[in-house]
C-alpha cells in the first residue's frame, strides 16, 4: 500500500521529530526524525540507563565535583 507520496505504507504509527529551527523553504533539506513507537521507547530505555549511570558516577566522585564541600552541602 502507498501513500499520495510513493511511500510504502503499513499503517505503523510514527513520531516525527522536527527541528525548531526547521527551514521552511521550498527545497530544504528534511531534517525530520521518524521513529516507531518501537525505536522511541528503545531511545528512551537507553536515555533512563545513562540517567542511572551519570547518578551513580555522581554519587561515587561527587566529592570531588566541588572541592572543600562535600555532596552533604556540609
Amino acid at each position: 500500500m502507498f501513500t499520495e507520496s510513493g511511500r510504502l505504507s503499513d499503517a505503523t504509527p510514527l513520531l516525527v521529530f522536527v527541528p525548531l529551527d526547521w527551514d521552511m523553504s521550498p527545497n530544504r533539506e528534511d531534517k525530520s526524525i521518524e521513529l516507531t513507537l518501537d525505536e522511541f521507547a528503545a531511545q528512551v530505555e537507553e536515555a533512563e540507563q545513562l540517567s542511572v549511570h551519570f547518578l551513580n558516577i555522581e554519587r561515587r566522585y561527587g566529592a570531588h565535583l566541588y572541592p572543600g564541600r562535600r555532596l552533604s552541602g556540609a
